[in-house]
């Protein structure tokens, strides 16, 4: 009987540690996504090419523009239209 209270107990311990790693994954996603807004500049979209590129649509006062991110560099790629 023992056994399988402890067997049931690492179970339970087990689903609590999954839900709170996923939960707060969801919470660290959504702040790094939205840490760029303000209120003149937005980030709109974003998409990670490999771990040290990003490509960005942003919002600059009425401006639209692609940039690219590296480690070392932030370079506007183009001036889009809306």
């Amino acid at each position: 009987m023992a056994i399988a209270f402890q067997l049931l107990s690492i179970i339970i311990v087990f689903f609590i540690v999954l839900a709170a790693a996923y939960y707060f994954t969801r919470f660290v996603a959504n702040k790094t996504v939205h840490s760029g807004n303000g209120a003149n500049l937005k980030v709109l979209e974003g998409i990670s090419l490999n771990k040290d590129t990003s490509i960005f649509i942003v919002k600059v006062c009425d401006k639209y523009l692609a940039i690219s991110c590296t480690q070392n560099a932030v370079n506007t790629l183009a001036e889009l239209n809306e």
